[in-house]
């Protein structure tokens, strides 16, 4: 990705790293999904890389915290249980090296979960882990807030771009979020805020 983060920063949405070939207009690639990293790496250069990994560590760090808080933990067990997470994967890369099946088996479904690798999971997993916060706080709340949704929406859009598997599981579960939060009456709330939802989806 290294190539393309430095062209994009550079503006240079039609790389070609050739002598005998420059024009190929634009390339067929997800821009949006390294934009983050383009702007950084525009400023600060080659430590964009370092400052960047330190910058997402922290965001993974408070939204889990956000999301252990929000379903009734305490803030030491919010902050403990986000550190877990957080060195969770690496820990279970490493045992197996034991060469337990069943660890080898949990390491190959959990080791994607987070890690400094770029752009995905670095950034990627952010705005899932994002999305799942703002669609929890809207879930939890007894007024219905539609700005969490709002938020749940446009982190949406960023993630067809960084990572479109995510985004699929995303449309599933704001489906299923509604039908079990309105039940019965979410024709009803479709159509109270009609307009609202019509720009969701746009």
């Amino acid at each position: 990705y290294f190539p393309l983060i430095k062209s994009f920063s550079d503006i240079n949405f039609n790389p070609s790293y050739s002598n005998d070939i420059q024009n190929l207009k634009l390339i067929s690639f997800p821009i949006l999904s390294l934009t983050i990293n383009a702007l950084f790496y525009k400023f600060f250069g080659s430590y964009s890389f370092l400052i960047l990994q330190i910058l997402c560590v922290f965001l993974f760090l408070i939204t889990f915290i956000k999301i252990f808080s929000l379903i009734g933990f305490s803030k030491t067990s919010s902050i403990l249980f986000s550190i877990i997470l957080f060195i969770l994967p690496q820990l279970i890369i490493d045992l197996t090296y034991l060469k337990f099946g069943f660890i080898e088996k949990i390491s190959l479904n959990f080791q994607t979960f987070y890690s400094l690798r770029m752009p995905r999971p670095l950034l990627s997993n952010l705005f899932f882990f994002a999305f799942l916060f703002f669609l929890l706080k809207f879930y939890l709340s007894k007024d219905n807030q539609l700005k969490n949704i709002y938020i749940a929406t446009l982190i949406m859009g960023f993630t067809m771009h960084a990572f479109f598997y995510f985004f699929i599981f995303q449309v599933f579960l704001i489906t299923i979020i509604y039908l079990v939060k309105f039940k019965t009456t979410i024709f009803e709330f479709l159509k109270k805020n009609f307009k609202k939802h019509l720009y969701f989806i746009i």
